[in-house]
């Protein structure tokens, strides 16, 4: 049996023949279909770039407002077992000086028990959902090399 290598991109363990035929990365990464964020935020960067409300889960009715949403996910990141949150952005308003990001997802990173997620899912009135392997589709070096879950409003 042929031994495992490492994706150069997002460390996804890929066999040597995978490795070989695309220059070192898994197969996502090869064909640049792995992430498709053009920027990975904390919550105090996220909100200090939003002048609207609905920046974040913009399809959300009632919308909380930025002051709300920046409070909830504040004590969200303190809750035992996260070790970060981020929001990565869909695109910005205004990408030649990157303001006004718009996300419609939160990912918690650490080994934070579902039914906690579940509790802030709920308070958000968000769907949630786990990442499995780290890196799957948050970039490790934004997940701490950590599963995590994330919080979606569609």
């Amino acid at each position: 049996m042929s031994s495992q290598t490492i994706c150069r991109i997002c460390n996804a363990t890929i066999l040597p023949a995978t490795s070989a035929q695309t220059g070192g990365l898994c197969m996502p990464c090869s064909k640049g279909t792995r992430y498709h964020h053009v920027a990975y935020l904390s919550i105090e960067d996220f909100f200090a770039k939003c002048s609207s409300d609905y920046c974040l889960a913009p399809n959300l009715e009632p919308h909380p407002g930025n002051a709300n949403f920046k409070a909830a996910l504040t004590r969200l990141s303190e809750e035992a077992g996260v070790s970060c949150c981020v929001i990565p952005v869909g695109e910005y308003e205004d990408a030649d000086s990157e303001l006004e990001p718009y996300s419609d997802r939160v990912f918690v990173a650490g080994s934070v028990d579902e039914a906690v997620i579940a509790n802030w899912a709920r308070e958000l009135r968000s769907e949630f959902y786990r990442e499995e392997r780290p890196g799957a589709e948050m970039p490790r070096e934004y997940s701490n090399d950590q599963p995590g879950w994330f919080l979606v409003w569609d």
